[in-house]
């Protein structure tokens, strides 16, 4: 059945409205138009804040295979409309046919700790090729890069123990358990129960025997007796099928009878019950018996949390077994990476920036032919520069973040640096050469060893400095702006544009708005956010300076102006609040008499008299609130301390 799946070709592995709207570029005539997509998703995964770029390999093998061959078009011929009449022109499955891809990619290579809105793959090429590999990419990248950074997560609570990823039984199916396993061993894990995919990949694999083997036996000794004679150099003794610490008893004595016969025991397994607890009374039968070399290896639904628990609580574990929660994912299903249309060729070969718009922020999209500029120090990771190769990045930068416009780094000219996504398809040509998956797993604990201990945590980890380089910055913003007064300004047919409604009450005005962004002195009056817990990192983002404020304002009055402009109108004013009818004043209730001081209690607290006020005369007493000309007695207190993290002007 794999064989019948994965060969030649995974040309039908897509969505079928990608077919769809490839087709229609063919009747519309612009199929050859070059176009430029990437792959980034929106968030990182687990509630953290990088995740490890996986899928790479597996995305090129499918590209290199990519061609419709003739049952596949067979199969496309016999799809139909809603009226009965075939979906796909007969030509158009001739051309689908006779075409090579010829895109040229980009990618980040696999190993490496991204952030993001980052894109982890460039697509350039026909608009149709283009199209069509969407949604392939996507589910190789978005799963791999998925197990690949729970199991750097996993591995990072075991703090530099061996685990091992025994998910293969639980996992999503064939290539889901396949695709997982490969995934793991570059997040991190030193070996994998899967034969196939250790076969495949050159994964080392480990494992010894189940619960089974033991209840296959007349007793627990006896199990492993015969365990022992038939794969002495393999010894690791699953305990917990009875009683745990008799079963640690029952390893020991075996364990003495293969060191006289010149085997030794490898370690014991626990897969249920007290882990911190059993493992602390294993480790000093084990010791106390003279096998200060064997090994504790413990299983049972763990994850990162539940290991960095059992770390804190003393576990003598050396060997973590980890499956379902890895290899699922558990916590999180999916990524959610998205494949955007980014730049596009018009008819006179020009280069044409797109931007998708949202109801949200967080999904407008970033136009430009992108690229990662990864800045660093002899400390490791510095910041990430987002920027667009049409227009260039300068030796001194600021990244922005997008979603976040006060948290601003600025990067000096002299700072080291790297580009990101290297060559992979050359005129439809693989330049690439995929490195042995050992490599790439340990390019994984390199990078991982560069990024400052605060942005990995499991808890309200820091957000490393990764945005949009300032000149693209301003070009989205500048093309947001420009996207939105364009629909204003779109009226039906054959009807004139609407004019705001006049506003019922307040000032006129006759300039342009700024817009609210622009209003507000960056890095002022901020919300307390994750660089407030404990201190400032090393690779938080920086004070902007005066000047560089200054020129946002103008930046954004500049955008408001344009926008206005182009449109046409100004943003309807908000109309003054209508005043409120006066109301009879009531008489307030007589103030209780203050008690006299006793003893060493202290004496009455000061009187306030709020003054009355004619024109709301009453509204308070009717609403719950104090009323006009009543005394209120005030609670004195201390002044609170300033926030040292906000600035004030």
């Amino acid at each position: 059945m794999m064989v019948n799946v994965f060969n030649p070709s995974l040309a039908l592995l897509t969505d079928l409205y990608e077919l769809t709207m490839a087709y229609g570029f063919w009747k519309a005539g612009i199929a050859d138009r070059e176009a430029c997509f990437h792959v980034s998703f929106r968030k990182a995964p687990f509630g953290g804040q990088f995740a490890v770029a996986c899928g790479l390999a597996t995305a090129i093998d499918y590209l290199k295979k990519l061609q419709f061959g003739d049952g596949d078009l067979a199969y496309l011929a016999q799809q139909q409309g809603n009226d009965g009449k075939p979906l796909f022109d007969r030509a158009f499955l001739v051309h689908m046919r006779r075409m090579r891809f010829n895109l040229e990619v980009d990618a980040i290579p696999e190993g490496t700790v991204v952030f993001a809105n980052e894109p982890l793959l460039r697509v350039k090429g026909p608009l149709l090729q283009a199209q069509i590999v969407e949604t392939a990419l996507l589910n190789m990248i978005n799963f791999q890069t998925l197990i690949a950074t729970k199991s750097a997560r996993v591995c990072q609570a075991a703090r530099g123990d061996p685990v091992l990823e025994f998910g293969l039984r639980r996992a999503q199916g064939i290539d889901g358990a396949i695709s997982a396993s490969r995934a793991a061993f570059v997040g991190g894990c030193a070996a994998t129960s899967n034969v196939l995919a250790g076969k495949v990949f050159g994964i080392p694999i480990k494992g010894t025997h189940a619960h089974s083997w033991v209840m296959s036996f007349d007793s627990e000794i006896e199990a492993f007796e015969a365990y022992a004679r038939a794969m002495p150099n393999n010894c690791v003794f699953l305990v917990d099928t009875y009683n745990t610490l008799d079963g640690v008893r029952h390893a020991i004595e075996i364990g003495n009878a293969m060191r006289q016969r010149g085997h030794e025991m490898a370690g014991i397994r626990l897969d249920s019950g007290d882990l911190a607890y059993l493992s602390i009374e294993a480790r000093k039968m084990l010791d106390a018996a003279g096998f200060k070399n064997a090994r504790i290896l413990a299983s049972n639904d763990l994850d990162e949390h539940l290991i960095a628990d059992l770390k804190q609580q003393g576990a003598t574990i050396g060997i973590w077994g980890v499956g379902t929660r890895l290899v699922t994912a558990y916590d999180q299903p999916a990524l959610g990476g998205v494949y955007k249309l980014a730049a596009l060729r018009d008819a006179e070969k020009n280069w044409r920036h797109k931007i998708k718009l949202a109801e949200g922020s967080g999904k407008v999209s970033i136009p430009g032919i992108l690229q990662v500029r990864r800045y660093r120090d002899n400390a490791g990771f510095v910041a990430d520069a987002i920027y667009d190769t049409l227009t260039g990045i300068g030796d001194a930068t600021t990244i922005i973040d997008p979603a976040d416009i006060t948290r601003q780094k600025s990067i000096a000219a002299d700072t080291a640096f790297d580009d990101l996504l290297v060559p992979i398809f050359r005129d439809g040509k693989c330049v690439y050469e995929q490195p042995p998956l050992a490599q790439v797993r340990e390019r994984t604990l390199s990078q991982l060893a560069q990024l400052h201990p605060s942005v990995k945590r499991f808890t309200n980890p820091h957000r490393y400095p990764a945005g949009l380089e300032k000149e693209l910055f301003d070009l989205r913003a500048k093309l947001i702006f420009k996207a939105k007064s364009e629909i204003k300004s779109i009226a039906p047919a054959g009807k004139e544009s609407a004019a705001p409604p006049a506003p019922e009450a307040g000032p006129t005005r006759a300039t342009a708005p700024e817009p609210a962004f622009a209003e507000q002195p960056l890095n002022e009056s901020v919300a307390p956010d994750d660089s407030m817990l404990g201190g400032e990192p090393p690779v938080a983002m920086e004070d902007t300076t005066e000047a560089e404020r200054e020129a946002q304002r103008r930046f954004g009055a500049q955008i408001a102006a344009t926008a206005a402009n182009e449109s046409g109108e100004f943003p309807p004013v908000q109309p003054a609040p209508r005043p409120r009818p006066e109301v009879a004043p009531s008489k307030p209730p007589a103030p209780p008499p203050a008690a006299a001081p006793r003893g060493d209690q202290p004496g009455p607290k000061p009187q306030v008299t709020i003054p009355p006020r004619p024109k709301f005369a009453g509204i308070g007493a009717k609403h719950g609130q104090v009323a006009p000309g009543s005394t209120v007695k005030v609670n004195v207190k201390r002044a609170v301390r300033p926030n040292p993290f906000f600035k004030k002007k």
